[in-house]
């Protein structure tokens, strides 16, 4: 006998078996050397033959606790849940340890029997088993029973299986507080729970670090791909750092993970909005939904229907006197239609209704410039870039204010932290080549101009600056190509009077 269990101690599986069969031969109603047998072909996964011999053993002793060990730790490799927890409840019974308990409610927990599992909560007195039950509860979705037991155990701050329930209960009761503090906890471990993922993704984007935001909801979408709402957080995401064909992708994702969903389809049509393409952005939107009412009308707006869009949306505010989607999208029609006392007045009104929001903050600041109003708008601006400390949205509207100021220097010092932050955006090579210019640095201005472009293919106002520029130093034929393409995009009246002045200068040119 000690040869052969010296053997199986070593690994020598083979040997051991041929010395227990041996043994066998001579006492066939050996109950140890039947449940050694068991033990080494389960370790062999030969588990047809593993639980053959713990079932004879088990037929001698039905109370043998080796014997019924291996019997769950069998049926568990077979996935034969229901088998396994009668045995787990058996040796629960015979040894009222518990880690047996605990190995009897996981199995309970694998099969969804919650309420079962929960009927040993009087029983708790080991952190294992306390989590487990608080899991069983967090199923039920009694989360308070759930808090009640995890905070009354000490366990290892690193411990990623008590962090992760503990931040997904927080987060279904709306203890948002409770749960940030569980969440600097987990940011320091290497979860692989997707939910928990995405809550630390959702409060990485409340904190505007976007670039780890997306870092956990790709963790959290990889680990579930077919999780509607996670693929929509990474658009959301990708959407706020500016990176707009990323966030289609994962918002159309989202939308075809659930059609029905029309906050996601919304999200795809105010990006195509963002971008320009307002033909696809309105085959997006859902006439039922107010916001879907609002993008309309801006759209409308963007393509020429002033009055509609106007009119109308002044008709939903009067419904609609409090609705912050409204007033923001009437103070952005304003202040297009230079009527900018009324804008200035439906931001403030907007800022009122969420004084969180960065969105109205920054439209504020830009309605105040375009007033020239430098003075009153200097302490907003720096509050905004000291709240939002290396945000690039808040970088683009410090630049364009010293761009208004006729600060050069410090415009070119801005392009150069937004083009740091992100090489991606069109705004840092933008103002950067608005600074060069003054510095009279014209062919490193048109070259970053160009880069500008080539991220931003869409904006019309890029290719009039590229047209003013060759216009200026007299390059007519460079400049009416980029006319020309600024026309195409946006046929404002203004972009045709400038076509029009360069045609006429090509034209004389030719004639001459």
């Amino acid at each position: 006998m000690i040869d052969a269990f010296e053997l199986k101690r070593k690994g020598y599986y083979k040997q051991a078996i041929e010395l227990f069969y041996k043994m066998l031969a001579k006492e066939n109603d050996n109950i140890e050397i039947l449940s050694e047998l068991g033990n080494i072909y389960y370790l062999l996964k030969n588990y047809d033959r593993a639980i053959h011999y713990t079932i004879k053993a088990l037929e001698i002793d039905n109370t043998h606790i080796n014997s019924l060990n291996n019997a769950r730790e069998i049926y568990t490799a077979k996935k034969n849940y229901t088998e396994a927890s009668k045995y787990a409840n058996k040796i629960y019974v015979l040894t009222q340890t518990q880690e047996d308990l605990y190995e009897f409610i996981k199995l309970l927990n694998i099969q969804e029997k919650y309420n079962e599992a929960t009927g040993f909560a009087d029983f708790i007195n080991s952190t294992s088993v306390a989590k487990e039950i608080a899991y069983s509860y967090y199923k039920l979705k009694k989360y308070n029973e759930a808090i009640d037991i995890l905070t009354k155990i000490n366990e290892d701050e690193n411990d990623k299986q008590y962090l992760d329930l503990l931040c997904k209960i927080y987060f279904k009761t709306n203890q948002i507080t409770q749960a940030k503090e569980v969440l600097k906890k987990l940011d320091k471990t290497t979860t692989k729970d997707s939910q928990t993922l995405n809550y630390i993704g959702l409060a990485k984007l409340e904190e505007l670090e976007f670039d780890y935001a997306i870092d956990y909801f790709k963790e959290a979408v990889t680990l579930e791909p077919k999780n509607s709402e996670y693929n929509f957080n990474l658009g959301q995401a990708y959407f706020l750092k500016g990176w707009l064909e990323e966030a289609k992708k994962y918002f159309i994702n989202a939308i075809c993970l659930d059609s029905t969903n029309n906050h996601y389809k919304y999200s795809l049509a105010y990006a195509l909005y963002r971008e320009g393409d307002y033909k696809n952005a309105l085959t997006h939107l859902n006439n039922d939904l107010l916001e879907c009412k609002v993008l309309k009308m801006l759209i409308k707006y963007q393509m020429g229907d002033l009055a509609t869009a106007k009119s109308e949306l002044e008709k939903l505010y009067k419904e609609n006197p409090d609705n912050e989607t409204i007033v923001f999208a009437l103070s952005q029609i304003y202040f297009g239609l230079e009527m900018n006392k009324l804008a200035l007045e439906m931001i403030n009104k907007a800022i009122e209704l969420n004084p969180k929001s960065f969105d109205y903050k920054s439209f504020m600041c830009k309605l105040m410039i375009k007033m020239g109003k430098f003075e009153e708008v200097k302490p907003l601006i720096e509050d905004l870039n000291k709240t939002y400390t290396n945000y690039y949205d808040a970088k683009v509207i410090q630049a364009e204010y010293y761009n208004n100021i006729k600060d050069f220097e410090m415009l070119f010092e801005t392009a150069q932290e937004l083009i740091d932050l992100d090489l991606n955006q069109y705004e840092g090579y933008y103002y950067n080549a608005l600074a060069l210019l003054e510095k009279n640095d014209i062919n490193f201005a048109i070259e970053s101009l160009k880069k500008a472009i080539t991220l931003d293919v869409n904006n019309a106002s890029l290719y009039v600056k590229m047209a003013e520029i060759y216009q200026t130093i007299g390059q007519y034929d460079n400049a009416f190509a980029y006319i020309k393409e600024a026309s195409d995009i946006d046929t404002s009246a203004k972009n045709k009077e400038l076509y029009m002045q360069i045609a006429s200068i090509l034209r004389k040119k030719g004639i001459n």
